[in-house]
Order: C-alpha cells, then structure tokens, then sequence
C-alpha cells in the first residue's frame, strides 16, 4: 500500500553552508510503500532516501502530514506478528516461572530452608 506524505520542517545536512541551507526546499511530497517489506526500508529510510535523490543532500531531521487512518492500519497489520510474537514469549516466561515455583514448592513444601 502506498501513500503520498507531505515531509516538512525539513533540516538538511548542509556542513553549514547557511546559503544552501536557505535555498533548498522546507517541504517535499514523498511517496512510501507501507507493505513492501523490510527490502525496502524502514519508512524513514525510505523518506530519507528519496528526500536524498529528489534534492542531492542528506536530511537531518524532518516532520510528516498526512498520515492516513488506511495507512496506520497497514502498519499495525505488518506490526502485528512482531506483536503476536512478543506476547506468546511473555506468556511462556510467565508460565514457566509459574511452573518453577510449583516445583520450588513441592520439593520445599514447609519451608525448611528458611528454619534452619
């Protein structure tokens, strides 16, 4: 899925050049492909490298417009097994931890290890 983001505020790596700085454009319209895969980039890969190609100079820093409710869809759909992963850990953790005290618990059923 592609969506078209406004890129503005942009602060370009200019070494300084104050003059260069002042001429090169505060807004640029980029085009990034949300499902593409991790062949293409992160996002901000992708912004950066064509804000990079379109003018010649490397970005700094830089705010977005135009963040669509398509859009954040899509990138919670592509976050979701990451997410789906990260649960499934904290649950075996928990389960096993759970699992250990019961052991801890039959092998020292009347706490003798602290009476002595």
């Amino acid at each position: 899925m592609k969506i078209t983001l406004l890129v503005h505020h942009i602060e370009w790596d200019t070494d300084g050049d104050i003059d260069a700085a002042r001429a090169l454009p505060s807004k640029v319209a980029v085009e990034v492909d949300l499902l593409e895969g991790p062949d293409a980039g992160s996002i901000n890969d992708q912004i950066c490298n064509q804000l990079s190609d379109i003018i010649g100079f490397c970005v700094l820093d830089y705010k977005l417009q135009g963040y669509s409710a398509e859009a954040d869809y899509a990138l919670q759909m592509s976050n979701a097994p990451q997410q789906n992963e990260t649960d499934a850990f904290h649950r075996t953790c928990e389960e096993a931890e759970e699992e250990m005290a019961t052991e801890a618990d039959d092998y020292n059923p009347e706490g003798e290890w602290f009476n002595k």
